[in-house]
């Protein structure tokens, strides 16, 4: 389907061959984002119910659309069939692949009306508005405490579980993995 059908808050966004009966015809009711089809406003609704039918047989993560689980398994298949046409790099998915040709235009298509900061990615100026709202959306279910984004509450849920990463040669216990690599350059005397 055509992106320009998937979604629309503005009017203008939606082509003129769809007719005025249909242009207002699915709105979410939670968040009053608007679609062409009904059958997108169903799928949509998943967002905020959580529902995440469609189940990856290798690592358990879900989804609520078949095609984002058709797209994921190819970071396990290892096929990589997107290719920027600019440097080489090859990518499983095609969003990734507009998105990295960004790096390379240097296009920030996403653009904060609050302060005009852009952005090459739309999930991007999305966290970014946390900033703005004061939105922190994922709690910690242990201690409460709220984070804006759900990759904060992972690694904070570290100091709960008593997950750590371990060096294999002095010992020393870490709660993230990027202390661990920090401190393996002073084994190695880097």
């Amino acid at each position: 389907m055509s992106s320009d059908l998937e979604t629309s808050t503005n009017d203008a966004d939606i082509p003129a061959s769809v007719t005025d009966s249909r242009r207002k015809l699915a709105a979410c009711e939670i968040c009053s984002k608007r679609f062409v089809y009904i059958g997108q406003l169903n799928c949509h609704m998943r967002v905020h119910t959580g529902f995440r039918p469609f189940c990856c047989e290798v690592c358990d993560k879900t989804f609520t659309m078949s095609c984002s689980l058709k797209a994921h398994m190819c970071t396990h298949s290892g096929e990589r069939p997107f290719v920027c046409e600019i440097c080489g790099k090859t990518f499983s998915l095609l969003s990734v692949l507009k998105s990295h040709i960004r790096t390379h235009t240097g296009e920030r298509p996403f653009c904060c009306e609050v302060c005009n900061t852009k952005f090459t990615r739309s999930h991007d100026l999305k966290t970014h508005m946390y900033i703005h709202t004061g939105e922190r959306s994922f709690c910690c279910e242990v201690c409460s405490k709220t984070f804006t984004k759900s990759s904060y509450l992972k690694r904070h849920m570290i100091l709960h579980t008593g997950k750590q990463f371990c060096c294999e040669i002095c010992s020393e216990k870490f709660s993230r993995l990027s202390k661990l690599k920090s401190h393996m350059s002073t084994h190695s005397g880097e």
